[in-house]
């Protein structure tokens, strides 16, 4: 099972630090004098950033270092770089030891990483910088350990190259006049004669040689190295009047060799040069069908409930609420499943502290710590204390690779701020199976391939913000939907190369208006028809989104059964859809006939027969065989706040009752609406065994 979110490691950064990213920041970008660096600071610049100082790491008396972190080989050009870009250069020596090499980082002493400390420290001293631009493209091991840096000096990553397609970004750099040439070759393809060449003459054959022996184009696995002599940041150009070849291998087949500049000078350059550099709107434009544009235009076109009737509902109501009780199971995968915890203080930083003591009281009392931690979910009377939230939520939450997170307003009465669940796990035995192995992904640098995170949790992917800006998409419903869903495609593929979109088997999809949920539906569908979506309508989301999802995947989903079906109970329809262990139930109103307890029972009796048909029943009891392992469900009920039945706690309590045979754990969370408007009730059902 793999949730789809990714984690963020422990962030020292104080919120108002996140709110600088979508404004101009003074930045030092760090160049190796490779394209990459100057490329990713070309781009940071044209993002609105002010580039006003380099920083660079050298050996002491080597030409280059065997170093993980830092391309070496060049450095004795990297004043002229600086020089030719105008700009105070900074510049610190390394031995380029690498003492913790493994997928995360903590400061240790000698390490290479605390040079790159070292320098930053003295460069947002000296600089007042707030922002650091890298030009690492898929090297976690780098990435990881620049945002590690630029966490301990509340400074802000800006990786705009991290993840892109490497054949288009290299011709990316080429159109935008990056001429770089080859210093250094160690890979399979690559000859001595290709020393000395640019980047523009070499770019077929560096093609040529990805589909023969799998070459990173970019040279992102260390195949080769490149210096700028020009690009639009130089005020003038970089001219080699002389220079050393050394041959570290002369293997006939796959050389290792390297340029040692001699002497390098600078020259006017020759004439103004014409390029367009692709800013963070450039990487999110969606083609717009007829369809949306005459949705967009008059905002109305797929209304299943026109949402002034909405508001009116909302305010003419007699308010119906339902108390939650918090519950704890665990399953014999070692899933811990928290529901139903609520809060009641009107502080909602007290609120939130109370909310979490209680996951970790729960936690403890089932030999779990916060570390196991896998999701959490917040349901908020007001968006409004989002950044109090966050900030009482980082002192609990504080630790490495915290969980995933999702954050929606509800209508809650004036006795509930706060309802909360989460979701742990830990494996029950030593060698337990890949699939019960929690993959942490945390990305916290800027970047154009999916947002960073904007608070104490995981990265936010699921509303529709452009990654390099983390500013909502303009165009509606549609367009924020689409860049969800790429989001989504996104770290589910980094998760696991085999990872897609398709792979997602349920889903919450919450909007703030009635109207958008047919839009959204249409997107989801037009990209995958796998999964169990649910549309429910909620008061506000984060940044004021129109649409937030939230999904769970499989890989290989395809092996999983589905199954679409329903019944009748009396005049009330369900309608059930079921994939796997995954399930969503709507229960439909029967305008004419209000439900009574013993109705609503027969509607959770056939919704868990259906989860799990080891339980053999009847139409009005749960009687039956137990089967040899107790199964574990966790359920959301999500109800209308108008027209639903005001006895649903009392039912959800009769379901205790069958703990012999079934451990049952509920959340029951009021919303505004559902994809039809005659649903009153919406069951979400994960079993995971």
């Amino acid at each position: 099972m793999l949730l789809i979110a990714s984690y963020i490691t422990k962030s020292n950064l104080k919120l108002d630090v996140l709110n600088r990213i979508t404004k101009k920041m003074r930045v030092v970008a760090l160049i190796s004098g490779g394209k990459d660096s100057i490329f990713n600071a070309l781009l940071a610049q044209a993002e609105g950033h002010e580039i006003v100082a380099l920083g660079n790491l050298h050996p002491k008396d080597k030409d280059e270092l065997d170093s993980y972190m830092y391309q070496t080989v060049g450095h004795q050009g990297i004043e002229k770089i600086a020089e030719a870009m105008e700009l105070p250069l900074y510049r610190k020596e390394t031995k380029g030891n690498s003492l913790q090499k493994g997928k995360s980082y903590e400061p240790t002493d000698n390490d290479e990483v605390e040079d790159l400390y070292k320098l930053l420290k003295d460069i947002k001293e000296a600089e007042n910088v707030k922002g650091v631009a890298c030009g690492a493209i898929l090297s976690d091991y780098q990435r990881v350990r620049v945002e590690n840096v630029c966490q301990r000096l509340e400074l802000i990553s800006l990786t705009y190259l991290w993840r892109r397609d490497q054949t288009e970004l290299l011709q990316e750099m080429i159109d935008c006049k990056i001429d770089a040439i080859i210093i250094k070759i160690a890979a399979l393809g690559l000859m001595p004669n290709h020393l000395g060449k640019s980047i523009g003459d070499l770019k077929s054959h560096l093609c040529c040689m990805h589909e023969k022996y799998k070459l990173n184009v970019c040279g992102e696995g260390g195949e080769y190295e490149t210096f700028t002599l020009d690009c639009p940041l130089f005020k003038k150009r970089i001219v080699v009047s002389d220079m050393q070849i050394v041959m570290s291998s002369a293997d006939p087949i796959c050389p290792v060799g390297y340029i040692n500049f001699t002497k390098l000078k600078h020259a006017p350059k020759i004439s103004p040069i014409k390029y367009k550099v692709k800013t963070s709107r450039d990487f999110c434009q969606f083609q717009e069908s007829d369809e949306e544009i005459l949705y967009n235009n008059e905002n109305d076109s797929f209304s299943a409930l026109n949402d002034d009737e909405v508001i009116n509902t909302i305010n003419s109501r007699d308010y119906i609420y339902v108390e939650n009780k918090p519950q704890s199971v665990v399953n014999r995968k070692g899933w811990l499943f928290l529901t139903g915890i609520q809060c009641s203080s009107s502080n909602p930083a007290i609120a939130i502290f109370e909310g979490l003591q209680k996951i970790e009281q729960m936690m403890t009392t089932n030999d779990y710590s916060l570390n196991d931690l896998v999701t959490i979910s917040l349901y908020i009377d007001n968006m409004n204390h989002f950044n109090i939230i966050n900030t009482a939520y980082l002192k609990i939450i504080n630790f490495q690779n915290p969980p995933t997170r999702i954050c929606v307003e509800c209508e809650l009465p004036t006795n509930c701020s706060l309802i909360m669940e989460a979701i742990a796990h830990k494996p029950k035995t030593i060698n337990a199976d890949d699939y019960s192995k929690k993959t942490v992904l945390h990305v916290q640098g800027i970047s154009h391939w999916a947002p960073a995170n904007i608070g104490p949790y995981s990265q936010s992917i699921k509303i529709g913000l452009i990654p390099g800006n983390l500013e909502i998409i303009e165009g509606g419903i549609y367009a924020q939907s689409k860049l969800v869903l790429r989001h989504i495609s996104r770290i589910a593929e980094t998760i696991n190369t085999n990872g897609k979109l398709r792979d997602v088997l349920q889903g919450i999809c919450y909007v703030t208006k009635q109207k958008d949920i047919n839009a959204a539906r249409k997107v989801w569908e037009s990209q995958s028809t796998n999964a169990i979506i649910d549309y429910v309508v909620v008061r506000n989301l984060p940044r004021e989104a129109l649409v937030e999802f939230q999904v769970w995947t499989h890989l290989g989903n395809d092996k999983f059964e589905y199954e679409e079906t329903g019944c009748s109970i009396d005049n009330f329809t369900v309608l059930l859809k079921r994939r796997w262990n995954y399930e969503n139930t709507n229960l439909e109103n029967d305008k004419d006939n209000a439900m009574a307890p013993s109705q609503l029972m027969q509607v959770f009796q056939y919704f868990i027969r259906k989860m799990c048909p080891e339980l053999t029943s009847t139409n009005t009891d749960m009687e039956g065989k137990r089967s040899s392992t107790t199964v574990t469900l966790y359920i959301r009920v999500f109800y209308h706040t108008s027209n639903s039945p005001p006895f649903i706690r009392e039912v959800v309590d009769e379901l205790k009752d069958l703990d012999n045979y079934i451990q049952l754990a509920f959340t029951l969370v009021p919303v505004y609406g559902f994809q039809s408007k005659n649903d009153f009730l919406s069951m979400n059902a994960i079993r995971h065994e």
